[in-house]
């Protein structure tokens, strides 16, 4: 790998490996050692691709009164739900998910779920 002292002798090196006018942003130079290089830039997908791959951004804060509440009473609900229609109870990531969209902090909903799990099967321990 060529390195040079002046980021200005790594454009020109870029223009004249490649047989360019003059400089394109298809690469970036790298600092290794003290001294610069250049190397490739790295391919940008299109901005809607991106998006679709983006996971959903978690809210860190409740949005709305009670959180705890709301998120025992969305797992009791969906697993009553489940239950009365014979279906298999609800994935935790569901009722997790239901407690986000409805404005609970996602770290709120995690650990209340877990609360209201250990809580349930203690008490279908004692039936």
């Amino acid at each position: 790998m060529k390195t040079f002292k002046a980021k200005s002798s790594v454009k020109r090196a870029i223009v004249k490996s490649l047989g360019l006018e003059a400089f394109e942003a298809g690469y970036v130079e790298k600092l290794v050692n003290g001294e610069f290089t250049f190397i490739p830039a790295p391919v940008i997908e299109d901005a809607e691709v991106i998006e679709k791959n983006m996971v959903d951004i978690t809210i860190n804060q409740s949005t709305i009164g009670k959180p705890c509440n709301l998120v025992w009473e969305l797992a009791i609900e969906m697993n009553a739900r489940a239950e009365a229609a014979s279906e298999p109870k609800p994935a935790r990531k569901d009722v997790i998910n239901a407690a986000v969209a409805q404005g609970v902090a996602y770290n709120t909903a995690r650990t209340q779920y877990q609360a209201w799990h250990k809580a349930s099967k203690s008490e279908s321990n004692e039936d």
